[in-house]
């Protein structure tokens, strides 16, 4: 091996132990602080990873954007095992050439993450195995480790003007 090639090793162990001993770090911080909500109970901190995504050509859906987005949704579940995030939320804000919402790009992103994140994919099995788990799913009442959601998302817009109708 050259000498470049052991330098590139060092680095790299060195930046792998640097990352561990962050994680570490973080685990310990919060396990150690609680945060206090309006009435005075006291929660943990909880760490969500938002990602906006969004393609203009159907090119994009494979290749080495695609890549990027498995390779980090791997890191980041490793990092949900280990307690250090809790969520991550996908905003996607594709749309088809006729300007409305574009959700392929979320199937695969869904897919990957399925198979990349253990706890993900255990969440989305027991919903399978449970239909009281699928039924409160329905209704937005199960919190998942891994969240989606469309920017062109009518229920969005119309929260974001307070137009609800309720």
């Amino acid at each position: 091996m050259n000498i470049r090639g052991q330098l590139r090793r060092l680095i790299e162990r060195a930046a792998h132990r640097k990352r561990l001993s962050l994680v570490e770090e973080v685990q310990k911080y919060k396990q150690s602080h609680l945060l206090l909500d309006e009435v005075g109970g006291a929660f943990p901190i909880n760490v969500s990873v938002i990602i906006p995504t969004f393609y203009e050509e159907k090119e994009e859906l494979s290749g080495y954007r695609y890549e990027v987005m498995r390779q980090e949704l791997s890191v980041l579940g490793q990092l949900i095992t280990k307690g250090v995030i809790d969520e991550i939320i996908i905003v996607d804000g594709s749309r088809t050439t006729r300007g409305d919402p574009d959700e392929k790009l979320l199937r695969q992103i869904i897919t990957s993450a399925y198979r990349i994140i253990p706890l993900f994919h255990d969440q989305v099995d027991l919903l399978n195995k449970f239909q009281v788990l699928k039924d409160r799913a329905k209704l937005g009442i199960c919190d998942f480790v891994f969240k989606v959601i469309h920017q062109l998302d009518e229920n969005i817009i119309k929260t974001s003007k307070g137009t609800t109708k309720g």
